[in-house]
């Protein structure tokens, strides 16, 4: 199998909580929120400049062929600081209100059944109703004795004078994946040979191969094979690394490059490589990275 995703898009359940009085063990009634969107879309405006914090949870089953799957979620972007609890369990924590993040969660999952995803979120820039004198420094210190944070890092300004967007703003997905899977792919051009070196990470190879080989399939920007190197073992990919989950470690794979077409500014053509990790016939997991075939240098400078 690849990597397979399932959407938690949709209706989840929501309690505000600008007072902290609830924890993941604990939470009260909770009311209907859509994920993804801001609370303050779905919400009266007259309640919401009071939430500063708030609660969100999501029921959801996984097959129970899952127990032997490595599992992800992802989170698009929650706005500002989360924590996520599977199950009771903490997976993680993220500040930072517009990057994609995730967490490994198949430790806490439990396949065939039913299991609670619960996410605290926190937007103290934007738990105050009143800007008055817009004193940044009055602002600092009131979000800091009210949520414990320092306001230096957190985006505020002339944007708060408009809409707002607070909570899970983006998707929301599962990423099973077999649990020897890609954590990293890195592509070296090499436009003399011409060929590209290729580098990779990965989680948990066995020691002795187990049947694993490595498939390296070069695309060219026409969607056109323009290489190939199959039935690389596992032993040539990773070396003797004591990290094989770091790309950087790994020795190079050399794939050839069939008919080069350079990257230029007015031809800006990019190559896509794609390693397979294969069991026989069939891929269990796959990574794709994009480049140029390109060198860059200086000449006559001394």
């Amino acid at each position: 199998m690849t990597r397979v995703k399932i959407s938690l898009d949709g209706l989840w359940e929501f309690a505000p909580d600008p007072n902290e009085a609830y924890n993941p063990d604990h939470l009260p009634e909770m009311r209907p929120i859509q994920v993804p969107a801001s609370w303050e879309t779905q919400f009266p405006a007259t309640e919401v400049g009071n939430f500063g914090r708030g609660w969100y949870r999501k029921r959801f089953e996984v097959p129970a062929d899952w127990s032997e799957r490595a599992v992800f979620l992802h989170f698009g972007a929650v706005n500002y600081y989360c924590q996520v609890w599977v199950n009771g369990q903490l997976a993680g924590e993220h500040e930072g209100g517009y990057t994609p993040f995730y967490f490994r969660i198949d430790p806490s999952l439990r396949p065939g059944q039913e299991n609670a995803l619960v996410v605290k979120v926190v937007h103290p820039a934007h738990a105050i109703q009143s800007f008055k004198a817009f004193s940044y420094q009055d602002i600092a210190v009131s979000l800091q004795d009210m949520f414990g944070y320092e306001l230096s890092e957190i985006p505020i300004g002339k944007q708060n004078w408009y809409g707002t967007v607070s909570g899970i703003w983006q998707s929301v997905y599962l990423e099973v994946v077999y649990p020897v899977f890609f954590t990293g792919v890195l592509i070296a051009p090499d436009i003399d040979r011409p060929c590209a070196s290729v580098r990779v990470g990965l989680n948990a190879p066995p020691k002795d191969g187990d049947g694993l080989t490595l498939h390296y399939q070069l695309i060219d920007c026409a969607g056109q094979p323009a290489g190939e190197r199959g039935s690389v073992p596992l032993a040539d990919a990773l070396g003797a690394s004591p990290e094989p989950e770091r790309a950087l470690h790994s020795p190079r794979i050399e794939v050839p490059v069939e008919g080069l077409r350079l990257w230029t500014l007015d031809d800006p053509c990019r190559y896509q490589m794609l390693v397979s990790l294969m069991r026989g016939d069939e891929p269990m997991d796959q990574a794709a990275v994009y480049f140029g075939m390109r060198r860059r240098g200086a000449r006559g400078n001394g």
